[in-house]
């Protein structure tokens, strides 16, 4: 195919954004990582949405004959990696869907907003049919030069409706743009409240975190920390044979391979960071890190950590920490970082004021500065989690531990 007809497409899918050509997914916009085998399968479930995909095409498409490669495991680790990126269940699929024994299919809609060469795809229109020459009246045939406007005049009518166009179009875009600033948005509302668990044992000190199927969290038991398991849509709790008899859990890596544990010193609130595999096996010690804190980036190049009165970032090897930014005595805790990867919150207990503040820094260490500045001494505001959209910024706050929102985009927050 000649690259005069090479196409080029761009499909759109819920929030996401995929360039087949380019080979470069958006969210929202921003583009996130993914790596080329996953990317590949999205491109072909994405170019024949509503098929089965057999497991074999996808072998035939990705390795050539004669490629070397474990494929069942190679094809489920790029598929785990896809729908990781994609925050996809496969229990409850929005995107990607196992049809068992068959394959897989693309079950969202898909707009294909791009064509051939990069153009917009669009019905062409029939131009409308020109009457004879005969069927003009003739009065209208020896005076030609009346119908037929001179070359000026025609440049001239031309240039004044371009220009009352562009200033038509510019009128529409900032009349939407105010709507959008300042039109309040419906406020959320709790529709649903369901009950996971029943032991009545879950540790109200430890992190929650889910890979979007599981959630992991720490139970008492026998007085000890162990670390438990239970679906996002409730049912059996199960108890995983963590390698330390007292465990706190940090975080799930974004492709849900492996967990961020550690062994609980009660006497210390820093401790040594694990990275443990999440169905079992032999856990690896995160370099020489000791934290109270530790989270996973997006794409998981990067771990943010809390160590004393300073804030970090560390490779997953271990290596490459980075100072963000170095801070008084007061503790630091409910540690996250934004879904495009931009920026971290964290919340800062004022001991001065007997309060605890919201914080904003930059994953490069710029732009540090406090959420809520004209806030109430009063109050206490604890970082929470964005939306799965991320227009909108959940937390706590009072000593009640109130649920809040903001709308992030319209608060700057």
């Amino acid at each position: 195919m000649s690259p005069e007809t090479s196409e080029h497409r761009v499909c759109r899918f819920g929030l996401y954004e995929a360039d087949l050509d380019a080979g470069i997914l958006k969210r929202h916009g921003i583009p996130v990582k993914l790596q080329e085998q996953p990317f590949r399968i999205l491109g072909f479930l994405l170019q024949r949405p509503g098929e089965i995909i057999s497991r074999e095409e996808l072998r035939n498409r990705l390795w050539p004959e004669g490629t070397f490669v474990e494929f069942d495991g190679s094809l489920n680790t790029a598929l785990m990696k896809l729908r990781a990126v994609l925050n996809d269940d496969p229990e409850n699929p929005r995107f990607v869907e196992t049809v068992p024994k068959k394959g897989y299919r693309f079950i969202a809609p898909v707009q294909v907003v791009r064509g051939p060469n990069g153009f917009a795809e669009a019905e062409v229109a029939e131009p409308a049919a020109v009457p004879p020459f005969a069927e003009f009246p003739p009065s209208s045939l020896g005076h030609a030069d009346r119908l037929t406007p001179r070359p000026h005049e025609t440049v001239k009518r031309r240039d004044v409706s371009l220009v009352g166009m562009v200033f038509f179009l510019a009128g529409i875009v900032v009349a939407a743009a105010i709507v959008w600033r300042y039109w309040p948005m419906p406020e959320p509302h709790v529709l649903k409240i369901s009950q996971l668990t029943h032991t009545g044992r879950v540790s109200p000190g430890s992190r929650i975190v889910t890979d979007g199927a599981r959630l992991y969290f720490v139970s008492r038991e026998g007085g000890h920390s162990v670390l438990m398991t239970t679906s996002i849509h409730g049912g059996s709790v199960e108890k995983l044979i963590s390698p330390f008899e007292d465990t706190a859990i940090f975080d799930v890596s974004p492709d849900r391979t492996q967990l961020l544990i550690g062994p609980i010193d009660y006497e210390d609130e820093e401790i040594p960071v694990w990275m443990w595999p999440a169905h079992g096996g032999v856990p690896h010690r995160l370099g020489e890190v000791t934290a109270s804190e530790a989270v996973w980036s997006p794409v998981g190049d990067s771990i943010a950590i809390i160590q004393s009165n300073r804030l970090l970032t560390v490779r997953p090897d271990g290596s490459n920490t980075k100072e963000l930014q170095k801070f008084s005595a007061n503790p630091q805790y409910s540690l996250l970082w934004s879904g495009d990867g931009a920026k971290l919150r964290f919340t800062v207990s004022n001991l001065d004021r007997a309060t605890d503040e919201m914080w904003e820094i930059g994953a490069d260490g710029t732009n540090l500065h406090r959420i809520f500045p004209n806030a109430p001494a009063e109050r206490h505001d604890t970082t929470g989690t964005w939306s799965t959209d991320e227009r909108y910024f959940l937390f706590t706050r009072g000593s009640d531990s109130r649920l809040n929102r903001v709308m992030d985009s319209i608060s700057n927050v």
